[in-house]
């Protein structure tokens, strides 16, 4: 492994934090260059919408803290849990759903996001790591090297996840904090088996109406509803 590569994995793993902003913004960067042919330049629209993206998931599925102040959760956050609740109050669901699978259907206001990545994110990491040049007036950042990220991007990604993992079990009580982070990057959430809790269920819900959808189900559904609502 070069020097280049070992001085940006040391740079995640040292650098300074506030919030979990720097990780998200990293692995925004990481997703472009190894889903992208030819990666230099990177649209801070994309960037913001992965860090979104990242967000919702982890706030829908775990509600994870992301930053030091508890009374006062970052900016891009604030927005991800307002949009949670506003899109869970229109479609009267509160069942968690993945970011890529409702997209189309949230309200996601991206300068805001860029705006607030230019101004918090982007010169703060410059400044751990020289990674890339920022052209403000396109909304872009231009790579130094794209083929160092694309040539070593799984060893990267788990740099960033191992740092956004111990910056979050500061900031949370919350038990297994790295399975949430790599259940939720790769959209796999790992149900319980509800079996050991059947007698109390049955006090608590003796007609079994589900609760997904409000149907009273018969013996002969339980097992095929849980099977499918486990597969989807």
């Amino acid at each position: 492994m070069n020097d280049e590569i070992e001085n940006l994995i040391d740079a995640i793993k040292n650098c300074s934090i506030e919030n979990s902003y720097k990780m998200s913004w990293l692995r925004s960067i990481v997703e472009y260059v190894d889903q992208t042919s030819n990666p230099k330049i990177i649209p801070l629209e994309f960037i913001a919408k992965c860090m979104f993206k990242h967000y919702w998931d982890q706030t829908i599925f775990f509600r994870l803290q992301q930053g030091q102040n508890p009374k006062r959760d970052p900016i891009i956050l604030q927005m991800v849990r307002e949009e949670i609740n506003r899109f869970q109050k229109v479609t009267n669901n509160t069942k968690p759903q993945f970011f890529l699978r409702v997209e189309n259907r949230l309200n996601i206001d991206l300068m805001q996001i860029i705006r607030v990545i230019k101004n918090n994110v982007s010169w703060r990491f410059k400044k751990d790591y020289d990674l890339y040049e920022i052209n403000a007036d396109r909304n872009q950042i231009i790579l130094h090297n794209p083929n160092l990220i694309k040539k070593h991007a799984k060893i990267i990604y788990e740099i960033i996840n191992n740092r956004w993992t111990l910056i979050l079990e500061d900031f949370n009580s919350s038990p297994r904090i790295g399975n949430k982070i790599r259940g939720t990057e790769e959209q796999k959430i790992k149900r319980k088996n509800l079996k050991t809790f059947h007698r109390y269920i049955e006090i608590e819900n003796p007609k079994r109406v589900c609760f997904i959808t409000g149907d009273e189900l018969t013996q002969a559904e339980l097992s095929f509803r849980i099977k499918k609502f486990k597969n989807n």
